[in-house]
This record gives C-alpha cells, sequence and structure tokens, in this order.
C-alpha cells in the first residue's frame, strides 16, 4: 500500500491513525479559501475500498470531494457536503485520487477529517490459516480485537465532536473579546470627548433631594428663606409705576429669578442715583440687591425655586385640571338630568294631551269646559237609544225561553227596562215610574263651579252648587212646632171593647161585588182628583232625569244587557255542540215556534247586536260624561289629575331651566379656570427652564434634562 499527497499543499498535517494492516489512511487536515487538496491512494482490482469523510470547523461546514479512477473516470462526487461516507469496489488495478475542493469560500478555513480504508482488515497473526477450532483464549482475543477497533472508532468520532466544539469556542471568544474591546474604546472615548453632549437627568419630583445630596443647598435652607421673605414683603411696598415691575408682582409667587429681572428694570428707573463707584443711591435699589445676595447665599434661591416647582408640578397644576374636570362631570350630569326632565316633561304632556284629547277639551279651564261637555249627553243617549231597536227580536227570544223554561212560576216581568227603552225610548224616570208623561220637567242643577284658569287651586271649585238653601234644612213652610196637631173632632181613639169601628166595612169586603160598581166614572160620581204627584204630576230631582241618565237605572239597563249577552253566548255553545246535548232537539220544547227558529247563525247575529249596545252604553267618552254629570267627586279626581300633570309640566319645565342655568355657571367657572390653568402652566415652564439653565451653570455648561416636569402634564 502506497500514499500519495503533495505535502506542499498542506499548511497544517495531523495524522490521527496509522497505516493498518488492510491499507488505507486516517487524517485531519485543514482546508484554507480557495484551496484544493488531493490524496492518492493505490487500490488493486475488485479488492473493497471505502472513503469516509466529515467537516469539523469552517464556514457551514460543507466541503466539495471528487473521487477519481486511475483512467481519470469520476466514481464519486459531492458538492457542499459536511459529511458522507462512499464504498465501492474497483474494476481496474491502479492509484484512485480523492479531492478536497474549498474553492467556493472566499474567507473560510475549514478543517477536515477523511478516513480512506482498502480492503478487509487482517486476521490476528495465527488465527487466519487456523484449520482446527479456536480456543477459548483465540476467541477471547478475537472479542477483544473487536472491541478495541470500536472503540478506535468512537474516540475517533468524540475527538471530532470535541475539536469541532473547541474550535467553535475559541471563535466566539475572539469574537466576544473583540466586541468587548471596541465598547471599552467606545465607552472612553464618549468620557473623554464628549462629556459636554451628555445630559444631566434629574427627576422633577426628587430635585430638592437631588440638591441637598450633592451639597448644593443646605438642608435648613427654610429657615433663611423666611428673612428673605419678610424683606421681599417690605420692598414691595415702595416700587416705582412701571408696566414690567406691576406683571411680574401679580399672579404669581415672586422668586429670585423675578428679583433679578426687578433689579434689572430699577437699573433703568434709578440710573440717576449712580455714583462715579458705580454704587446706587436709592434704597429701593440697595433693598432689592440685598434681597439677591441673601437668595444667593447657599443657593437658596435654587433650594426654593425647586420645592415652587415641586407644588406646581405635584398639586397646583392637577389641582385646576382637576377642578375643571369635576366641572366638565358636572355639566354632563347636568345634561342627563335636564334629559330625563325634558322626557318627564313629555309623558305628563302626552298624558295631558291624551286625557283632553278624550274628553274633548282644550284643558284650560277644566271643570267649566267639562260640565259644558255634559251638554252632549243627551244626543249620545239618543244615539244608543235608536241601537235598542235591533234589540226587539233577542228580547222577544229570551222572554219566549224563560217563559218556556219557568213556565207559571214566571211573572212575566223580563229584562223589563230593555223591553220599555225598546217600545218608549229613553224617556224620564218619571214616566218609567209611573206609566204617564209629566207635564213639566225640572232638572236638578250640577254647577260644578268654574275654573279661574289652568293654575287654579281653589279647594271649593268642585263642589256643586245648590242655591240659596241650606242642605241640612228643611223648609216647612208655616208650620208651626209649638202647637198640637189638630186631629178632627171627630176621631175618637178609645171605644168600647178596645176595637175601631170600621162601620160597614166587613160586610162589604165579603162581598165587594155585589156593593161596589166599578164602572162609575169620577165625573158621575162628583169627586175632583187633584194632581198630587203622578197624574198630570211634575217631574223633579232623579224623576227628571232620563233613564240612561239615571245611575240606578242605567246600572240595571247594562246588567239586563250582560245578562242577554250570557245568554246568548250559552245558547250559541249550546248549537255548536252535538244534537244529543242540544236542549231545543229535546221532544218536550219542539212545541214553541220562535225557539225552533233560531240557529246558529240567528243566534249569532243576536249576540253581535247585543254586544254592540253594550259598546256603545259602555262607551268611555259616555262614561265620562255621565260620571261628570253625577258625581262631583268624580269631577273633583279627574280635574285634580289634570291639574297635576299642568304642575308636573311647569315643574319640569322650570327644573330645565334651572339646570340649564346651573349648565350655564359651569361653563363660566370653566372658561375663567381655563386663563389661571394656562398662565399657571406658562410660570412653571419658565421656572423649570431658569432651573435647568441655573445647574447647567454649576456643570460647565452641561444640558440639564428636569424629566416629569410640567411638560408631562
Amino acid at each position: 500500500m502506497k500514499m500519495y499527497h503533495r505535502l506542499w499543499s498542506l499548511p497544517i498535517f495531523l495524522l490521527l491513525g496509522l497505516t493498518l494492516g488492510a491499507g488505507g489512511v486516517e487524517l485531519t487536515f485543514e482546508l484554507p479559501d480557495n484551496a484544493k487538496e488531493c490524496f492518492y491512494q493505490e487500490v488493486d482490482k475488485n479488492v473493497t475500498a471505502t472513503l469516509e469523510f466529515q467537516v469539523v470547523t469552517g464556514g457551514q461546514y460543507d466541503v466539495d470531494v471528487t473521487l477519481e479512477a486511475p483512467n481519470g473516470e469520476v466514481v464519486y462526487r459531492q458538492v457542499k457536503t459536511q459529511f458522507d461516507s462512499h464504498t465501492f469496489t474497483p474494476t481496474i488495478s491502479g492509484v484512485y485520487k480523492a479531492c478536497f475542493s474549498n474553492e467556493f469560500s472566499t474567507f473560510s478555513h475549514k478543517l477536515v477529517y477523511m478516513d480512506f480504508q482498502v480492503g478487509e482488515e487482517m486476521p490476528l497473526p495465527g488465527l487466519g490459516e487456523h484449520i482446527t477450532a479456536l480456543t477459548q483464549m483465540e476467541t477471547s482475543a478475537q472479542e477483544i480485537h473487536k472491541s478495541l477497533n470500536s472503540i478506535l472508532d468512537y474516540q475517533t468520532h468524540h475527538r471530532l465532536r470535541e475539536a469541532q466544539g473547541r474550535k467553535r469556542a475559541e471563535d466566539l471568544n475572539e469574537r466576544v473579546q473583540m466586541w468587548s474591546v471596541l465598547e471599552t474604546v467606545a465607552i472612553i472615548v464618549t468620557s473623554l470627548g464628549q462629556e459636554q453632549d451628555i445630559p444631566i437627568d434629574i427627576n422633577t419630583g426628587k430635585l430638592l433631594e437631588w440638591l441637598i445630596n450633592r451639597r448644593h443647598c443646605q438642608r435648613d435652607w427654610q429657615a433663611h428663606v423666611l428673612k428673605i421673605r419678610e424683606k421681599i414683603n417690605n420692598a414691595i411696598q415702595d416700587m416705582p409705576v412701571h408696566e414690567e415691575i406691576a406683571k411680574l408682582l401679580t399672579g404669581t409667587h415672586i422668586n429670585y429669578f423675578h428679583c433679578k429681572k426687578i433689579v434689572e428694570i430699577l437699573k433703568e428707573t434709578e440710573a440717576d442715583t449712580k455714583n462715579l463707584f458705580g454704587r446706587y443711591g436709592s434704597q429701593r435699589m440697595k433693598d432689592w440687591l440685598e434681597i439677591i445676595r441673601l437668595y444667593e447665599k447657599d443657593n437658596i434661591y435654587l433650594a426654593e425655586a425647586a420645592q415652587m416647582l415641586i407644588r406646581n408640578v405635584n398639586y397646583e397644576v392637577p389641582g385646576l385640571k382637576k377642578q375643571i374636570q369635576k366641572i366638565d362631570q358636572t355639566r354632563n350630569e347636568l345634561e342627563k338630568r335636564e334629559s330625563e326632565y325634558k322626557k318627564s316633561e313629555n309623558i305628563a304632556r302626552s298624558e295631558f294631551n291624551n286625557l283632553c284629547k278624550q274628553l274633548g277639551i282644550p284643558g284650560y279651564k277644566i271643570k267649566k269646559e267639562l260640565m259644558e261637555r255634559i251638554k252632549e249627553l243627551p244626543e249620545l243617549y239618543e244615539k244608543v237609544t235608536t241601537k235598542f231597536e235591533s234589540l226587539k227580536n233577542v228580547v222577544e227570544f229570551y222572554s219566549a225561553f224563560v217563559q218556556f223554561t219557568l213556565g207559571n212560576e214566571h211573572d212575566g216581568n223580563c229584562v223589563p227596562i230593555l223591553k220599555y227603552l225598546i217600545d218608549k225610548g229613553n224617556t224620564t224616570t218619571y214616566e218609567w215610574t209611573y206609566g204617564e208623561a209629566p207635564l213639566s220637567i225640572n232638572e236638578p242643577n250640577f254647577d260644578v263651579g268654574v275654573d279661574v284658569g289652568p293654575d287654579s287651586s281653589d279647594e271649593n271649585d268642585a263642589t256643586i252648587d245648590f242655591g240659596d238653601s241650606k242642605p241640612d234644612e228643611i223648609n216647612f213652610g208655616d208650620l208651626s212646632l209649638d202647637g198640637e196637631i189638630d186631629f178632627g173632632n171627630d176621631i175618637q181613639l178609645e171605644h168600647d171593647g178596645g176595637d175601631i169601628d170600621w162601620g160597614a166595612v166587613e160586610d162589604e169586603a165579603r162581598d165587594p161585588a155585589g156593593s161596589i160598581d166599578f164602572e162609575i166614572s169620577l165625573e158621575e160620581s162628583g169627586i175632583v182628583v187633584e194632581g198630587g204627584g203622578n197624574d198630570g204630576g211634575i217631574a223633579t230631582g232623579s224623576l227628571a232625569l232620563r233613564i240612561l241618565d239615571n245611575p240606578e237605572i242605567r246600572t240595571d239597563v247594562i246588567d239586563q244587557l250582560l245578562e242577554l249577552e250570557a245568554f246568548l253566548k250559552l245558547r250559541l255553545y249550546e248549537c255548536k255542540n252535538d244534537d244529543d246535548k242540544n236542549l231545543l232537539n229535546m221532544s218536550q220544547m219542539q212545541e214553541l215556534p220562535i225557539l225552533q227558529l233560531a240557529t246558529l247563525e240567528s243566534t249569532q247575529n243576536m249576540l253581535d247586536s247585543v254586544q254592540v249596545v253594550i259598546s256603545e252604553i259602555l262607551d268611555s267618552k259616555l262614561q265620562h260624561l255621565h260620571n261628570i254629570k253625577h258625581s262631583p267627586r268624580y269631577v273633583d279626581v279627574l280635574s285634580s289629575n289634570l291639574k297635576q300633570k299642568q304642575k308636573m309640566i311647569v315643574k319640569t319645565e322650570s327644573l330645565q331651566q334651572v339646570t340649564r342655568n346651573k349648565q350655564e355657571e359651569m361653563r363660566q367657572q370653566a372658561i375663567a379656570l381655563q386663563p389661571v390653568l394656562k398662565i399657571v402652566i406658562q410660570k412653571t415652564k419658565e421656572l423649570q427652564s431658569e432651573i435647568e439653565k441655573d445647574i447647567s451653570k454649576k456643570y460647565n455648561n452641561r444640558k440639564v434634562k428636569l424629566t416629569g416636569g410640567v411638560n408631562t402634564l
């Protein structure tokens, strides 16, 4: 076995394995960028050979591999492969060439492991030509040999992994060191050359603490400020008239920076008091210069300004914003309340208008308008009376049914009022009671009083006017209460035997037909009858009312109508049932023709007629007017209900106006607070800028930035 290679092309050559008995080579080599390395191995014909490789480190861990036969034929080729193994059997004997190329890489050096094995491994000495069976010692030696070969393979594998990991760690360490060096250089250059450009960031809330910790201010600075404030108050009392000074002395708390501006103004106003040495003879200037000197001692002005800035940022500005926000919230609540009042007003107005529309009144003088509507009652009653004519056949049918059902037990007086209304119409109660029309009718006076207006609250406007007579007194004429009752001289209260003497009454009572002639007229008898209350009398009180207008009789009319309706509904139900259950098909009821003529359709028609009359007499408008006429209490309740809704409308309107006034008041307060907030924010910004400039001077004009200040609000 021979191996040829170009030593001049291997900068680093590491031999991991020596040449084995069967032939071959195992090594790890470095493959530079844009380089190609070739290895040569002589292989006999029909001898199995194996080429195995792996890129240990470098780039993407890939390499181009080519295996050529002695005649130039390419036996195996791989492009950009990390690892692979190829076994082949040569057809010709000669030197085979294995080339590894890194020409596609421009800067990555790679470390490649290669194992080129030829033929089978040679057996252990003395075992290859052994004829008899192996002894136990020989078998053990052969197993140990195989185990050692496996160990060598594992060692090779772990060496490759260890080399790959070490290379990666070295590259990483090199990069980290390079990055650390660059950062160190950048920090040094920045700290040396650009220190002035690095800003000093100070939290506004901790500004005073920052000044005290860096010994710019003393902790007892507040004790000295009290003396300075006293001097400022005294100096303000003697100031020249100047517009700028007036602006500085109003609006905000005077601080050190205001004092400096005042001194600059006094240099102009007190210029005539300046002497040759540059000193001012004016007491005003001396006082303000003394104030500035006291401020600058131990940087008291800086501590005071920091405290003022913290107070404005943490309390003054947020307080004003919270006050404006609360005003806006109150305005929103007032708007909601106004909409609720408006909704209540609309509901009350709608209910009032609907009830007035139902009653047919405009709603200005309620009681008067209600009483005027009573005039429509006769017309409405007449309209209802015409409907009763359609009930004639219904009443006849019902009366016949009752008469047939009860027989002799029935007195024949079935729904009498309905019969009367059908026959004679809506006459007076007097005529219904006595059977004769009155000579004159004196209807009762239903005067409920007159309203003053829609806002009238007279408690007595709902009482009925009964005239000048007192309701609790009865007019007895000239009757003397002190005299005795004159029973006449012919009357004797005592009689023999204790009985009353009736004369011949008993005998005449036994045989009245034989003693009394009932055919004698009043003219023949000579008896004159005066109108005493029924025949040709005057209808007064409830007797003067029409039947449908009389509350008691009207109730009876409604009851009789409902009686007819219930009867017809029952008859309709019976007609719809089977013939076996129909009472009219019974043999004992077949004798009455009117009952046999009542069919399902005719019964339904009669029920419809009754229901039409009931709907007419129970109409809401008619009932309202009837109750208004006959119930003063109903008028009071109805009028009170309408007036209550009117008061609700007026009340909700007034509440809406009050709410709108409060909204306008809140709006004006918010408008007034907006300029104050702007002024406070502007003064706070100016104070913050002055503090930043002053601290910057103490640090060689480095930029100072107060974070969390007024700019964040």
